[in-house]
């Protein structure tokens, strides 16, 4: 079974994603293959340098996330060329993974999976969702002010739509025992096939 997960900004993607990975699951994070991608994948790297100039890269030669994020989040049409460039090569990246041969659950973790209208590729789609004071709370470590973070999940379908379209909801505003009854829970259903 093939599961895709989304939910908002803040909202706990990554820690439930790592939480199924530690039961046994095969799990991808597609930030994670965007990050390397940025970092690693030498055309990604030479088509932003031209596009953006060689002031994007550090020092090491690697895209500068920071400075990318900076201009692309406060411009459409820069944040539409760098989905483009992105987009595919994650997309062939993930679809990989998801049809390897083996048992066991596979679980690909995507923001924008509604967004991008991806359900069609898996068997069942979760939804990780966090009040909005949450959300905020949980960027600060990431040193984003608030008002880029509100741009930011501005920019993501509402969090309600996603709700509304997921075939199962994970609530991450409590306690990580109450996020992991839930999981637990889930994966259980996931197993029974329901």
């Amino acid at each position: 079974m093939v599961v895709g997960l989304t939910g908002g900004m803040g909202c706990g993607k990554t820690t439930v994603l790592k939480y199924i990975g530690g039961k046994g699951a095969h799990t991808q994070s597609s930030d994670a293959v965007v990050h390397d991608l940025l970092a690693n994948d030498a055309v990604v790297i030479g088509a932003v340098a031209k596009h953006f100039g060689e002031g994007i890269l550090d020092a090491k030669g690697k895209v500068d996330r920071s400075r990318l994020g900076s201009i692309v989040f406060g411009d459409d049409a820069e944040l539409k060329w760098l989905e483009e460039l992105l987009h595919p090569r994650a997309r062939e990246r993930w679809q990989s993974f998801a049809r390897k041969a083996g048992g066991g659950l596979r679980v690909v973790e995507i923001p924008l999976l509604f967004e991008n209208n991806l359900e069609e590729f898996f068997d069942i789609t979760v939804c990780v969702c966090a009040s909005l004071a949450t959300q905020l709370e949980r960027r600060k470590p990431h040193h984003l002010t608030e008002e880029q973070v509100r741009a930011r999940i501005d920019r993501q379908m509402p969090l309600a739509e996603k709700i509304e379209r997921a075939d199962h909801v994970v609530l991450n505003d409590g306690s990580i025992p109450f996020l992991e009854d839930q999981i637990d829970n889930l994966l259980n259903r996931t197993a029974a096939g329901r």
